[in-house]
């Protein structure tokens, strides 16, 4: 039936999904993991991450997010859900 077509996405094309988390109560958010102050405060619900992934020295997790502000921190909250792909 004609011309075969040229394929639109290709394998290379394919990325892997990044984890979200489910956040169950107000979290702060940091622009870097050394910062004390929060730049603001996420409610309960769940976020996309960059797949960035930090350990600070007393062993909490630091994971990257998108934000309204653009990329920022959160220690994930034991109360947190965290859902790989």
């Amino acid at each position: 039936y004609g011309t075969p077509f040229e394929t639109v996405i290709t394998p290379a094309d394919i990325k892997p999904a990044t984890p979200m988390i489910i956040l169950t109560k107000a979290t702060p958010f940091h622009f870097s993991t050394d910062s004390t102050t929060p730049a603001g405060w996420l409610s309960a619900q769940t976020i996309d991450t960059t797949g960035a992934i930090k350990t600070d020295a007393w062993g909490n997790e630091w994971r990257e997010i998108y934000t309204w502000l653009g990329k920022a921190w959160i220690k994930v909250p034991v109360s947190a859900y965290v859902i790989t792909p």
